[in-house]
């Protein structure tokens, strides 16, 4: 054993040392990108030496070790530098299996990456001792360093499908010829925090606080909350802090109250200052914004995250709208007699944005809670999800009844990619004829992270992050922009009464003036829709209004099916699955005086909502996208007809490469980014005057049948619903 110990060494040459300190460098890499992707909160500098000086104590004793094994079993190889290999790939691996990533890809990862390193050191050993020529030297050495470019210009090579971008020179509407709401209004503000007054992470909360809050107890709720957690932020779940930074109006009035809150970030970075782009704009134009503070509910790699978490961020923003509402009654507040508390809207990102649904539903969860018992005073009148998730709370998900609801999500998004929020849209509904609405606005390029400013580009910790594709993204400038546009216009519409913003809903070129030039996926229904069939009545048959009838030709298959997202979730609706080859379609016939005992009021336009199903790319190139006409006939014999084209021409899906090659996206997170394309609906809008515009003499109050016509096959699509939109009320 002596003899094999002292001998363990034999084979590890200068050159095969130099190699290995190659290996050792990608060990410290890793564990400082581990380093910063898993924070300790006592600070960056203090994590980095903390895990560079055990992960190098550690490679040292197992470099070793590994290699006196190797050294007992006689393999005549360079054992330190074997045994560092296996260091290397075992902490690769190990890093990345941490992050939840796919074995596969761990493996993949865990291999690839020292030898990266080994093959730097080959260089630097080459060029450090060998007794060769220069010459010889820089061939030996271009090889390795030809392998490493090579990989590395393949993977920069990266994703560059085009996409389809919404606003051109021909567009047939006239941007409107509003102030942009994405700019800043002429109100002063002022900034202020209010807080616990002890916290001991951020002044701001603590001894330079504004306002002093209460504390709640949360413990009926919240049986996990660990030491760690409670010794990092020096309370436990009996007294969790109502912390927020509020952007306030200059006047004496009310203003309408807007809370924004964050969702699962770390929870040793601090997420509620991102959104201080959006409470800037927002008290500039007449509302109170406050950030709420919610970081000790997020996750840590050191304490876990709180279990209720989801039913606790609704909780906690219900606590804070009581914590204000108990602020505009003490006179020497500055909330006091500020806040119209009939006007009340809850923007949310991510997991926040369920919470902000949530809390428009909260009696679902909360009906027999006494410590919200203020709330029937306080009337949701908006919500706004950014990326929201949509998960089951106590097997229930809320439902918005009677409340404006508008949907941001980024096709790009690399953490809630499969379009959660849709479903929260789907289930918002209007029982009054009115002039609330909801709107879903999909973004392509955009990613999760970047409508917080704070959240940076990645929508995943590192070192995972660093294997996302960002080469397509939209900058951080951008992406924010189209939340302020939509977001100011959302509240401005839905809580100050400015209808001139609504048509921004209806048909996103209506703001090409204010909006970066990118493509845009929307939808948008109010109080005034009435829709013609429910197809979620039924996976049998299609049931229509009474007086509704429709005959489809030429489909090859006609069926009610489930729509689905990109990991074959149902979305919560059910819609008609549609084939053709070559031309289809299908009428809808009315019986006669249908119009006049259905509909109260005049007509506005036909609408109808659709996506584009499973086209698979290499067809595309030789097939053009589904041309859609609509033919109308009054009970005269006119028709008329309008193509959607020059309207909303119908697009393909937009595909996203996720991840810096293409392969990646099967192996890296089991499955998640494996379906390039996501089935997004559109709203399709066919204005009643361009019918009667085309043809004087149809009489859109007489409509006995309406054809929908499909051609440019082969292709597939999926009809959600189809139905008239009357004038606003």
């Amino acid at each position: 054993m002596k003899s094999r110990i002292q001998r363990t060494f034999e084979y590890d040459t200068y050159f095969w040392r130099m190699t290995t300190i190659g290996v050792w460098i990608s060990v410290i890499v890793s564990g400082i990108l581990a380093g910063l992707g898993n924070p300790t909160g006592i600070g960056t500098l203090i994590d980095l030496i903390i895990y560079f000086i055990i992960n190098n104590f550690v490679f040292m004793i197992a470099a070793v070790v590994l290699a006196t094994l190797l050294s007992f079993m006689y393999v005549p190889v360079p054992r330190l530098l074997l045994g560092s290999l296996v260091y290397a790939g075992g902490l690769v691996y190990f890093i990345l299996d941490a992050q939840s990533l796919s074995p596969l890809f761990s493996v993949v990862i865990g291999f690839s990456f020292p030898v990266v390193g080994m093959i730097l050191g080959i260089v630097v050993a080459v060029y450090t001792r060998s007794t060769w020529k220069l010459e010889k030297k820089f061939i030996v050495s271009l090889i390795p360093i030809s392998v490493l470019f090579i990989v590395t210009a393949f993977i920069v090579s990266g994703d560059k499908s085009e996409i389809q971008r919404s606003f051109s020179e021909n567009d047939p509407f006239e941007p409107l010829q509003l102030e942009n709401p994405g700019l800043m209004g002429e109100n002063e503000f002022s900034f202020f925090t209010f807080g616990s007054g002890t916290d001991k992470r951020r002044s701001e909360y603590g001894e330079e606080v504004g306002i002093v809050s209460k504390s709640v107890d949360a413990s009926e709720y919240i049986t996990k909350w660990s030491g760690r957690k409670e010794s990092f932020w020096g309370f436990d779940e009996t007294a969790l802090p109502l912390n927020g930074r509020v952007w306030m109006p200059e006047g004496e009035k009310e203003f309408p109250l807007v809370l924004m809150v964050h969702g699962n970030h770390r929870m040793e970075h601090f997420s509620d200052e991102g959104y201080q782009y959006l409470g800037e704009l927002l008290a500039s134009r007449g509302f109170i914004a406050v950030s709420v503070d919610q970081n000790f509910l997020n996750y840590s790699g050191w304490s876990g995250i709180p279990n209720d978490d989801m039913k606790m961020r609704a909780w906690v923003l219900m606590q804070h709208l009581q914590q204000i509402q108990d602020y505009e009654k003490e006179e020497d507040n500055p909330f006091y007699n500020r806040i119209n508390f009939d006007q009340v809207a809850i923007v949310g990102h991510s997991r926040g944005g369920q919470a902000a649904a949530m809390v428009a539903d909260y009696k679902k969860w909360f009906e027999e809670d006494t410590t919200l018992s203020g709330m029937e005073d306080i009337h949701i009148e908006s919500v706004v999800g950014i990326a929201p998730t949509d998960k089951t709370v106590d097997d229930e998900r809320a439902r918005l009844e009677e409340v404006n609801y508008l949907l941001l999500q980024g096709s790009r998004d690399g953490d809630v990619n499969t379009f959660q929020g849709d479903r929260q849209y789907l289930r918002s509904y209007f029982y009054e004829v009115s002039n609330r609405f909801k709107a879903s606005v999909y973004i392509a390029e955009a990613n999760h992270s970047q409508f917080n400013t704070d959240w940076g580009r990645m929508d995943m910790r590192l070192p995972g992050g660093i294997f996302l594709n960002r080469q397509q993204m939209m900058n951080e400038e951008a992406q924010q922009e189209v939340a302020k546009v939509y977001i100011s216009a959302f509240l401005e519409t839905t809580l100050l009464g400015q209808e001139e913003y609504r048509d921004l809903f209806r048909d996103v070129r209506y703001g090409q003036d204010w909006l970066p030039n990118n493509q845009y996926i929307t939808r948008f229904e109010d109080g005034n829709y009435v829709t013609f069939t429910d197809f979620n009545q039924s996976q049998e048959e299609i049931h229509y209004m009474d007086g509704v009838e429709v005959e489809q030709e030429g489909f090859h298959s006609w069926d009610i099916d489930r729509a689905e997202d990109r990991r074959d979730v149902n979305k919560g609706v059910n819609g008609v699955e549609m084939a053709w080859k070559e031309e289809a379609q299908f009428t809808i016939e009315l019986e006669e005086d249908f119009l006049a005992e259905s509909f109260s009021e005049n007509l506005d336009s036909f609408q109808l909502s659709l996506t584009s199903l499973d086209m698979e790319r290499e067809a595309r190139e030789e097939t053009e996208t589904p041309v859609i006409e609509i033919e109308m006939t009054s009970d005269n014999g006119e028709a008329s007809l309008v193509t959607a084209d020059p309207f909303r021409p119908v697009n393909f899906p937009i595909e996203t490469q996720y991840t810096i090659l293409p392969w990646f996206d099967d192996i890296m997170r089991d499955e998640k980014y494996e379906e390039s394309e996501a089935p997004v609906f559109q709203t399709y809008e066919f204005p009643m005057e361009e019918f009667q515009e085309n043809n004087r003499a149809f009489q859109s109050e007489n409509i006995t049948e309406i054809t929908v016509y499909i051609s440019n096959g082969p292709g597939k699509i999926m009809i959600d619903n189809f139905g008239f939109l009357m004038n606003e009320q």
